[in-house]
């Protein structure tokens, strides 16, 4: 890490006192100060800073060492005993809003143009400074964070981060995230956990990732996250969905729908291209009863059965006419058409299938259900195909996907 390499090195050249100390050297006492101009950040504020050492007093306390820096949004201190080498953050905070992206660049983290942080990340940490090196722990804490991206925001953001500093070289150790709510694009994704480890070579083992989503939850499968070219690729699980909250995701097919759902999908997102359509696979949950609408659709139904049963041919003519009754399930059928009729679900499973026409997500929705009302149409399945973003085609096959009961059971 190049640039924070760099301001590490900066710290030691203002620590020189320390050295000559802990060498035998007589003690020296005041204040040197001056001002930090971290020119290889763009924006980046320049950051004044104060080196005040004291001796050691009566009481037998080892002399002691202080580098106070200052600059908007940035506040630290870090106290140094000359005789040992040892070293602790008295206090330090940050300004998210202010110094993010130059956080990013030391870090090389890649971050997106719209994003933005609110919230102050407190400081802790120790260890030692030999030969010019600085070696131990350091601990970051974010309360009452918020983010934000373009057409998503989250809050409250609790975050707590451990690093540790090899030869002034810092890696990531472990990394635990709270977030009260994340919403955007028509979504609320709640009470979100995240830990995380490092795994070398400046990534991240997301270890667990979690969260409530549509009156449900959902998981990530573990994975690997560079920050230098921030990507996603895991397979969610999802678990107890609400359906009524799908509504304003439902296919035009659909009017609205009630019970819950399971499922499987894979999730691929980086912040170089974006989401991509994933594989998957939801089904209705056998334990909570289900139940949708139709929008309505005149003929969706009805054009596929004959509004009267034919008992004899059509060439007898009139008397074939005279002998043929109305079809009880026509009148069902039409009713379910228009949406009048809701249908108690039996089995429901959506297909996720990308790269569908035009490149776009495409959707199988499999249903089987039966009229709520109970009639003589026993039990009626069909398909709804969703490809491309505005093209929705809907089949309807009656071959033993709609029995029709003429007994009235």
């Amino acid at each position: 890490m190049p640039g924070l390499t760099r301001i590490l090195l900066l710290l030691s050249v203002l620590l020189w006192p320390v050295a000559g100390m802990a060498a035998g050297m007589p003690p020296l006492v005041g204040e040197l100060s001056g001002r930090l101009e971290l020119r290889k950040f763009a924006g980046a504020a320049p950051v004044d800073w104060r080196l005040t050492l004291w001796p050691p007093d009566a009481a037998g306390s080892s002399a002691r060492l202080r580098l106070t820096l200052a600059a908007p949004g940035l506040s630290a201190q870090l106290e140094v005993r000359p005789e040992s080498g040892d070293w602790r953050v008295v206090e330090g905070a940050i300004d998210l809003a202010v110094w993010l992206r130059t956080l990013a660049a030391a870090l090389e983290a890649g971050l997106p143009a719209e994003l933005e942080c609110a919230g102050t990340v407190k400081l802790a940490g120790e260890g030692t400074w030999r030969a010019g090196r600085l070696n131990g722990e350091l601990a970051l804490v974010l309360n009452d964070g918020r983010v934000q991206g373009g057409e998503w925001q989250a809050s409250p953001v609790a975050l707590s981060a451990r690093l540790t500093l090899a030869d002034g070289e810092p890696a990531l150790r472990s990394v635990q995230a709270r977030v009260g709510e994340i919403a955007g694009l028509g979504l609320a994704l709640g009470e979100v956990e995240l830990s995380a480890v490092g795994a070398g070579d400046r990534r991240m083992r997301v270890e667990r990732a979690a969260g409530r989503m549509l009156g449900g939850s959902v998981t990530l499968a573990s994975f690997d996250f560079d920050p230098a070219a921030p990507a996603v690729l895991s397979t969610m699980e999802l678990e107890g969905l609400d359906l009524a909250q799908l509504g304003h995701l439902l296919p035009d097919a659909l009017s609205e729908a009630s019970g819950r759902i399971d499922g499987r999908v894979t999730l691929d997102w980086s912040l170089a291209h974006g989401a991509r359509a994933g594989r998957g696979e939801l089904s209705v949950r056998p334990d909570t009863p289900a139940s949708l609408r139709l929008a309505p659709a005149p003929g969706f139904l009805t054009d596929r059965v004959p509004a009267r049963i034919a008992l004899l041919p059509a060439w007898l003519g009139p008397l074939a006419r005279w002998s043929s009754p109305p079809n009880p399930a026509y009148d069902t059928l039409g009713e379910i058409e228009l949406g009048r009729t809701p249908l108690q679900v039996e089995q429901l499973r959506v297909e996720l299938q990308p790269d569908g026409a035009d490149g776009a997500r495409s959707a199988t929705v499999m249903v089987a259900a039966r009229p709520a009302n109970g009639s003589v149409v026993e039990r009626v399945t069909f398909t709804i195909n969703v490809a491309g973003p505005l093209e929705q085609v809907v089949r309807l096959g009656l071959d033993e996907r709609a029995r029709l009961n003429f007994g009235g059971r």
